[in-house]
């Protein structure tokens, strides 16, 4: 009897399936402007969006699947009533055949809504398959990858035909020459090979996804014209239960898709490393020199942050906010006037190791070249901490010059003394508060990567059109080339004020330390009422490189850790890289 009794209850419940796409009014479709994009991803994040995008958005709804956009289909069966449902029973072939049955009649009752619509996300489907296979969109013009991966013109050739004559000859011709497509990303060596830049390996990956995609979708479009019922519609219904019934955390998405983040997170930084890695005394020397900027611009502004402190003690939440907005602005003043700040650069020379990685795999050959570039990153790196002390230091001194010769003191002596002997090596914790500032330094970068990302992304059809306005147009320009650097700038500014005020409301000290800044608390020593002796003055010096070593191995050392993790390499493999990197 429990058994009949289950068996019942089932049957109520796929009855209930049916009767609700039945008793959907055709007359709602046709009012309705609504889109499938969205609905096909495996991942369940937005077509047209980018994983940063819509981890905002669930992040703000705290539901997954978020609440989507009024014209996402996803919106209208991806509801807890349809879950319930869904939730009840197993569905054998035959119950998914019926269901489908009853989404064919509401097409036809509908004047064929349904297939016109998956016809229009086809057409973008194949778009953004050309898009992430083809080296020469917006996206990839700054990198020396072949024009074309794949040819696609026989691909929309028979995507032509098939709008045009919706047979069984022009499907079967275009879904074999996807399956070929297929078939040759399987074999290449990439697609077993997830990376975190943006380089073939993810492309490869990505590309897969869209293509099995698009059958699926194909599949179904074909269905609704000729009722042929192919295996991929299985598989589309399993996938649809799943991102409907399964309810994810925010931290389970984050494990899920640690690639597609660190793609998001360090994409951009492929057309800004090149130059962290110069080898000629000429690209050393253009390093310097911007390094010189960077340290003037700090020195410029940087005794404001006491000021401030001093102006808005009995405020401490207004206190890191104007330090927030002082740090964000001299950083974006060091980019727009092409400026360098020492230590950002380690995260950004990931692309070019992986690039390596996927051209020669582990080879010793492959480990001489990483090594090779990281002995010129690290004496880059050198100059640019070198030439931001230097001038910070110098402009530091110069701009307290002209103010005592106005006899304008804008810091008190203990302010003078305090700022200066927190950076002494051995008295202090300035070593560990490098150590802080490292990381947020790396988190900057994947802060402008996302945004940088997320911006191409969502309007990479105005990049393949090219059909706005010219004021559009130059706006559209502008921040691709710069938003990510924005982004990255302002991010890095608000995070290294606020961190003081995160660590004490978590009750951990998170105090910051960088290099440059240090170095423009060095003359504060001269104007301050302590005598001048060099048994005080060579820790605090000895202290501001130490602050600009962990700054820099910091940087290094997450790089590497992201490095590792998406290529799973052994832990011999740095040993052969440190001794490569000793001996050449």
């Amino acid at each position: 009897m429990a058994v009949v009794y289950v068996s019942r209850n089932c049957y109520k419940d796929y009855v209930s399936l049916v009767n609700e796409i039945d008793n959907i009014d055709p007359n709602l479709l046709l009012k309705s402007d609504f889109y499938f994009e969205g609905i096909f991803t495996n991942s369940g994040v937005l077509e047209g969006s980018s994983f940063f995008q819509e981890l905002i958005k669930r992040l703000e709804y705290k539901v997954i699947p978020r609440v989507y956009h009024d014209k996402d289909i996803r919106r209208f069966i991806f509801v807890p009533k349809v879950r319930k449902i869904l939730k009840a029973k197993k569905y054998s072939k035959l119950d998914i055949q019926e269901v489908f049955q009853s989404i064919y009649n509401l097409n036809s009752k509908a004047e064929n809504i349904v297939s016109k619509k998956i016809l229009a996300a086809l057409e973008l489907n194949l778009l953004r398959i050309k898009y992430h296979m083809n080296s020469v969109s917006f996206h990839m013009k700054n990198l020396c990858y072949p024009e074309e991966i794949l040819n696609f013109k026989k691909i929309e050739e028979s995507f032509s035909n098939y709008k045009k004559s919706q047979s069984i000859q022009n499907f079967k011709a275009l879904k074999g020459t996807l399956l070929e497509h297929l078939d040759e990303l399987h074999k290449s060596k990439y697609i077993q090979n997830s990376g975190i830049s943006f380089d073939l390996s993810y492309r490869y990956l990505i590309s897969e996804d869209l293509i099995k995609r698009f059958i699926k979708l194909l599949s179904l479009n074909y269905y609704l014209k000729s009722l042929h019922f192919s295996d991929e519609l299985y598989d589309l219904f399993e996938i649809l239960k799943t991102d409907i019934t399964k309810s994810r955390s925010v931290f389970s998405l984050l494990s899920s898709y640690w690639s597609i983040i660190n793609y998001e997170a360090t994409e951009y930084s492929a057309r800004l490393g090149r130059k962290y890695s110069q080898s000629s005394l000429e690209g050393i020397f253009s390093i310097f020199t911007s390094s010189l900027i960077g340290g003037c611009l700090v020195g410029l502004f940087a005794f404001l942050k006491p000021f401030l402190s001093l102006e808005l003690v009995n405020f401490s939440f207004l206190q890191y906010l104007s330090h927030g907005f002082l740090y964000s602005f001299i950083f974006l003043c060091i980019y727009f006037l092409k400026g360098t700040l020492a230590t950002k650069q380690p995260s950004k020379i990931i692309c070019s190791i992986l690039n390596i990685l996927d051209k020669q795999e582990e080879s010793d050959q492959s480990f001489s070249e990483i090594a090779s570039l990281l002995r010129m990153s690290i004496l880059n790196q050198f100059f640019s901490v070198v030439g931001n002390v230097i001038a910070g230091a110098g402009f530091s001194y110069l701009i307290f010059l002209i103010f005592e010769k106005n006899n304008y003191y804008p810091l008190t002596n203990e302010i003078l003394i305090s700022e200066f002997n927190g950076l002494h090596i051995f008295d202090s914790r300035s070593l560990y508060y490098a150590c802080v500032a490292g990381v947020w330094l790396v988190l900057s970068g994947i802060a402008g990567g996302l945004v940088d990302n997320w911006y191409r992304e969502k309007n990479f059809h105005l990049a393949e059109k090219r059909d706005f306005s010219l004021f559009r147009k130059k706006i559209f320009k502008f921040l691709s080339n710069h938003i990510g650097q924005i982004a990255s700038s302002t991010f890095l500014g608000f995070a290294l004020a606020f961190s003081p005020y995160i660590g004490n409301a978590i009750g951990i000290d998170l105090s910051i330390r960088h290099v440059t800044f240090a170095s423009t608390q060095i003359p504060y020593f001269l104007y301050s009422t302590s005598e001048f002796n060099l048994n005080i003055l060579l820790p605090i010096i000895t202290g501001v490189f130490g602050i600009g070593l962990f700054n820099v191995l910091v940087g290094y050392g997450l790089t590497f850790f992201m490095l590792f993790k998406s290529r799973k390499m052994k832990s011999n493999y740095l040993k052969k890289l440190f001794f490569k990197l000793l001996y050449k």
